[in-house]
């Protein structure tokens, strides 16, 4: 519950992921040392940001802190903040090179990209929600419109990712498609920004962190070896492991949003969010 706290955790993460990248790929360091001195920088995004909130608010405790901000009704800073805090991930994610985390997922054990794909990708979107859902009723705390433009031209961009990770021939590749194009889901939450559209986000933020988790999991039982994992690879799955294939289509459901599973609870909230907002594009 504490801002400094958040940083801490970053790092350890990327210091987990780094050495996990380093032991499961046959002690290749470069790729460990990139994702943790691009990680690191990134986290001093964030620790820049909780600068920001201390100066404003005089307090890292994030209880402490909201009330700050809602009794100054300075929502301003909350925007700097998130912008700011949002390139401790970003930088990370899209620094080390156009085909590093491709590369990556054929390489590395698909635990371990699970972990960077589930957890530390959405990240970013805990901290977000944390700032949003409880600045929600400022008095005056609308989004500029530079920024609702930024957003309405990120969501599509997100969701051509599943086009991409339709024409995946690989299984791992779809799978991390899959797992940027759901991040347009929640941005549609945060786009709206009502009570019903962040509490979707809410529920489709941890039921993502399961399910692409889940998908990455299903993807190392079935790939023996370091490689590629063709979909062919998949023809028969329900007879000769039909537990993984019962998984398999209860975590395909859940990115449809098909009841009862955990996607279709965000989805319906987020619809919900919209009809509030009269919003029919979104």
């Amino acid at each position: 519950r504490d801002l400094l706290g958040l940083y801490f955790c970053l790092e350890t993460a990327l210091a987990a992921a780094a050495g996990l990248l380093v032991v499961g790929q046959a002690k290749n360091w470069g790729d460990g040392f990139r994702l943790f001195f691009w990680g690191s920088v990134g986290a001093s995004f964030l620790l820049l940001a909780a600068f920001f909130l201390y100066a404003s608010t005089g307090t890292l405790n994030l209880d402490d802190l909201l009330s700050q901000i809602f009794i100054t009704k300075n929502g301003k800073i909350v925007l700097a903040a998130g912008l700011v805090g949002t390139l401790a991930f970003a930088v990370p994610l899209g620094f080390p090179s156009p085909r590093f985390f491709p590369r990556l997922a054929g390489q590395t054990p698909s635990f371990v990209m699970g972990f960077i794909s589930s957890v530390l990708a959405r990240g970013w979107i805990y901290v977000l929600f944390v700032f949003l859902f409880f600045t929600l009723n400022l008095p005056g705390f609308n989004q500029p419109f530079w920024l609702t433009t930024i957003e309405y031209l990120l969501i599509p961009l997100f969701f051509w990712n599943y086009v991409l990770a339709f024409r995946q021939k690989d299984f791992l590749q779809a799978v991390s498609f899959i797992s940027v194009a759901q991040s347009g889901t929640l941005l549609t939450g945060f786009l709206l920004g009502g009570k019903s559209a962040l509490t979707g986000t809410l529920l489709e933020l941890l039921c993502q962190l399961l399910v692409v988790s889940g998908l990455f999991f299903i993807a190392g039982t079935l790939r023996t070896a370091p490689g590629a994992l063709p979909l062919t690879r998949l023809a028969g799955l329900g007879r000769q492991r039909p537990w993984t294939g019962l998984a398999l289509i209860v975590f395909a459901a859940s990115i449809v949003g098909i009841p009862p599973t955990g996607g279709s609870l965000g989805k319906w909230y987020l619809i919900q969010g919209s009809l509030e907002r009269s919003n029919w594009v979104l």
